[in-house]
């Protein structure tokens, strides 16, 4: 899985060409001719080192304001699609969701009720 990753990091990174997935392997097992094989702790110091707080899945850690929330968008979207006429039941288009939001018009103080129950991103 980390080797896939490191290669997916890789392809979109072209500065990284020839760089990480020809180089280095986090398979268990015989070092390959080429590539190092990283170790069990080597792996431990990676992870512990994505778990600092600065890694945290917050938006307020991104460049993009509301990264979560669009991937989230994206992956619902997918679902929908690959799942067909039966999507439908458990999404609703961005563009339904905008022109329901400017027809009821939501100001401060206000409750709104959503009885699809959505993945609340509307209101």
């Amino acid at each position: 899985m980390l080797n896939k990753a490191l290669a997916a990091i890789e392809n979109e990174n072209d500065s990284l060409a020839g760089v990480l997935k020809d180089n280095i392997d986090f398979n268990a097992g015989k070092e390959k001719e080429g590539r190092t094989r990283v170790s069990d702790q080597q792996r431990k110091d990676l992870l512990d080192h994505f778990n600092n707080p600065r890694f945290v899945l917050v938006n307020e850690n991104f460049e993009f304001p509301d990264l979560l929330g669009a991937a989230y968008e994206y992956l619902i979207k997918f679902f929908a699609d690959s799942a067909g006429k039966k999507g439908g039941e458990f999404y609703t288009p961005n563009e339904v969701v905008r022109l329901l939001v400017q027809l009821v018009k939501p100001q401060a103080g206000m409750e709104i009720y959503d009885p699809t129950c959505r993945e609340a991103a509307a209101f």
